[in-house]
């Protein structure tokens, strides 16, 4: 009866909290040793035998060495252990629950000597973590990863690089004298620069020493669905390659949401792109793809107006193509477009050119009209202004250029000088019919 007593106390016992300023200090400077964190503040800490380890108010802070510091917050952490496996000196964790984990990065600024943004010194933590060496008194293993209600931001020189909300985390993990891990991940909407907005976000990870991957992740653009899947592998040189795809994507709502101000656009585009980078610098990011829109409408715009009255042709302001699109070529921060071709209700376009990631336009193209359509323009338009092209048809050719929302249209020197030796005939002509 005594020794039945005593194993009711012990169990019962192990439900009941404890809360130990020793035991807080020691998690507190353990965690900090073992994962290379400068400072661990623990405000709240109660442990139990059989239920495990409960944190409250959790503060980490890590300043790389010359940089600005990230900070990392969790409202309540929980860790889940087995009981047996500690008399075999190992910590079994069957689980760790992150509840409202926010994450604020402050990165160096751009170009600065030796704190690059795209740094080693600031490459993802998996390269740091999949080579952590932990230095625990017991094997450690663990089966369960989870993060809820999660969310950070990364900012640079006051500026917000990315802002992430409504993280979901779930990941088999598995820690020996490295860390691999592999799960789902989820994300409510992420903001990027410019900015972009991607919402429902879901991905597989799989995460090792050498590598991690993100598979069959989809998300939501601007009406559009997209499809992307990335690998990183960090055995020898680093490297990134990737394949993104983004369908029926709402133009005016793209439009909107980079507040595009003069002219509007509609329609539906997709893009898909093959990348691969040797590093994490963005200048050395380089793709091969595909873009195309259709039902594509085009008003408003600068050149536009430019067309309509240089060509006496109103209806120039009101473009709409039933289908677009050009091979792409991704390299140095900008994206080449060597064989645009078009089918529009004016005119239709071929061309080439390139687009700058902030949007600068810089695109030869070479519009032709049908032989029905340029019948019916003035001649001192139709013969005065425009090239003879094949079957009757007439041709303007020129230079797009400028910002998207300001864009400028440059026309061909030869059909320019060609209206003005025209122009200056027939005003030579008329001035001597009146003599």
């Amino acid at each position: 009866m005594l020794v039945l007593t005593l194993v009711l106390v012990v169990v019962v016992a192990g439900f009941v909290p404890l809360s130990m300023p020793a035991l807080k200090n020691t998690v507190e400077k353990r965690a900090s040793r073992v994962t290379a964190i400068d400072t661990v503040a623990i405000d709240g800490l109660a442990f139990t035998l059989w239920r495990g380890l409960l944190l409250r108010d959790v503060h980490c802070t890590m300043r790389p060495e010359g940089g600005p510091a990230t900070q990392m917050d969790v409202s309540r952490a929980q860790v889940w252990y087995r009981i047996l496996p500690l008399l075999r000196r190992k910590l079994a964790i069957r689980g760790i629950e992150l509840h409202g984990l926010s994450i604020h990065a402050d990165l160096p600024p751009a170009g600065k000597a030796g704190t690059d943004v795209t740094d080693t010194a600031v490459q993802p933590a998996w390269l740091t973590l999949g080579a952590l060496s932990l230095g625990l008194p017991v094997a450690l293993e663990v089966n369960d990863f989870r993060i809820k209600q999660g969310r950070f931001t990364i900012d640079q020189a006051g500026r917000n690089l990315l802002h992430g909300a409504g993280l979901t985390v779930a990941l088999d993990a598995s820690v020996a004298d490295t860390l691999g891990a592999q799960g789902t991940v989820r994300l409510d909407s992420l903001w990027a620069p410019r900015p972009y907005l991607l919402t429902g976000i879901q991905a597989g990870l799989q995460l090792d020493r050498t590598h991690a991957a993100v598979r069959n992740a989809s998300f939501s653009f601007c009406g559009g669905t997209g499809r992307m899947e990335f690998s990183l592998n960090n055995a020898g040189d680093t490297t990134v390659a990737g394949d993104i795809s983004v369908t029926d994507v709402d133009l005016g709502r793209l439009m909107k949401l980079v507040r595009f101000k003069r002219g509007t656009l509609g329609g539906k585009g997709s893009l898909e792109m093959q990348v691969a980078s040797p590093d994490f610098r963005l200048e050395n990011v380089n793709g091969h793809g595909r873009l195309s829109a259709k039902n594509l409408t085009v008003s408003g715009l600068p050149f536009q107006r430019t067309l309509a009255a240089v060509l006496l042709l109103p209806k120039v302001e009101q473009l709409a193509f039933s289908s677009i699109g050009s091979s792409l070529r991704l390299s140095q921060e900008c994206l080449y477009m060597p064989d645009l071709r078009g089918t529009g209700n004016v005119f239709n376009v071929t061309g080439s050119g390139s687009v700058t990631l902030d949007t600068y336009v810089n695109q030869h193209v070479d519009m032709a009209f049908s032989r029905e359509f340029c019948t019916r323009l003035p001649p001192v338009v139709s013969q005065g202004m425009l090239l003879p092209g094949k079957g009757g048809r007439c041709r303007l050719k020129g230079r797009l250029h400028g910002k998207l929302s300001k864009m400028k249209i440059t026309i061909d020197r030869r059909i320019k000088e060609r209206a003005v030796i025209q122009g200056v005939g027939k005003a030579l002509e008329l001035l001597f019919k009146r003599r």
